[in-house]
């Protein structure tokens, strides 16, 4: 299996006035740690400053720059925006007057679509040789907005542009290409070659499907799987895994792939022996030369009509936790602070199915909370 290597960097930038920010040396984290920064920028977009980035910073949002003069330089530093798990978009609005340079031995990781508005005026995004600039899904580049590069652009989707001046640099487009180019379109089948490292770091050039879901229900005594894809590349089969922990991971069952396809294709499969109380699985796919890729990890809880208690895990947390129960049980989930404050409206919960409820507490503070559902109190303790 190719690696996929990956730094996520988190940037919440927001109502900036002309002010710099700087990674502080050694510091690797979110955006929002602010001990990670020279001063600490907050919010959605970023507006009439500089951030300077030397150092690995994590970013699982949309990143957008709106109006005013914006700089972002990576400079001994890499910024990627979302994961391949949950991709999300670099956006550029009408009249943003920005500028992003990559510098040498740098990369910007746009794992979703890069979005530049009709009249963004002058909005800059410089690539300096031995710079690296991946994007997930499309560029789409309208006028008066401007490309300069002189390192390597790679592009899994389709790439839609006004203007792109590359005078020595070299453009990857897995789709198709249309617009006004100064330079040359590589052959997307040279990438690997090329540039194995790149190569091995975006799903464009690894992912032999493109997976739309992946679920699982619990019903009878038995786990039942429900999985998607919207295009297949040499897929022989897949493989659903099972742990206890989430760590150790054995065989359950072997599906086979469509081999190539373009259409959306649904599959099934079930798990006749799943854990007591909790079991966690994941999808492997593996294509036809042996190389094989990992979906992300879901949790089923098994119901028992005799038990109601609550479960909540990891406990203590830094910011998500997973709360297992009966359905009824956790309808009017409440929590409150040492304050008896219910903080609910604060909390994010991130998926919901019929009794497992996943939650983000990352917009609160560290402290002991009180998780409350109809009938059952559990202290939450918050690093």
């Amino acid at each position: 299996m190719r690696s996929i290597f990956s730094i996520i960097i988190c940037l919440f930038a927001g109502n900036i006035t002309a002010q710099t920010y700087n990674t502080i040396a050694g510091n690797t984290g979110l955006f929002r740690t602010c001990s990670n920064w020279s001063n600490c920028p907050d919010g959605a977009n970023i507006t009439n400053g500089t951030i300077n980035i030397y150092h690995s910073i994590f970013r699982e949002y949309n990143l957008f720059y709106r109006g005013g003069n914006n700089t972002t330089n990576l400079n001994g530093g890499s910024l990627t925006i979302g994961s391949i798990a949950n991709p999300k978009n670099l956006r550029i609005f009408q009249n943003a007057n920005s500028s992003i340079n990559v510098g040498s031995g740098d990369t910007l990781y746009v794992t979703n679509d890069v979005l530049m508005d009709d009249n963004g005026w002058g909005t800059n995004i410089t690539i300096a040789n031995g710079g690296v600039m991946i994007i997930g899904g499309d560029l789409n580049e309208v006028n008066y907005n401007n490309f300069e590069i002189d390192g390597v652009l790679v592009v899994c989707g389709n790439l839609a542009v006004g203007n792109i001046n590359n005078s020595s640099g070299k453009i990857y487009v897995s789709g198709t290409a249309t617009g006004s180019f100064n330079g040359i379109i590589a052959n997307f089948n040279n990438l690997a070659a090329d540039y194995p490292i790149i190569n091995a770091m975006i799903p464009c050039a690894i992912l032999p499907i493109k997976l739309t879901s992946f679920n699982a229900t619990y019903t009878s005594r038995l786990v039942n799987f429900m999985w998607q894809t919207a295009s297949e590349i040499n897929n022989d089969y897949f493989t659903i895994e099972r742990s206890a922990d989430g760590l150790n991971w054995e065989w359950v069952n072997d599906i086979n792939g469509a081999g190539n396809s373009s259409e959306l294709l649904d599959y099934n499969a079930i798990d006749e022996n799943p854990y007591p109380r909790m079991s966690y699985y994941r999808l492997k796919q593996t294509d036809f030369d042996g190389q094989f890729e990992y979906s992300n990890t879901i949790a089923v809880a098994m119901k028992n009509d005799s038990d109601e208690e609550v479960l909540v895990f990891p406990n203590p947390t830094f910011n998500k936790i997973t709360v297992v129960g009966e359905s009824g049980e956790l309808e009017g989930l409440k929590v409150y602070n040492i304050l008896e404050q219910n903080i609910i409206s604060a909390i994010n919960i991130i998926s919901k199915q019929e009794n497992i409820l996943e939650i983000d507490l990352s917009n609160i503070e560290p402290g002991v909370f009180i998780l409350k559902t109809k009938t059952k109190s559990q202290k939450i303790f918050k690093k």
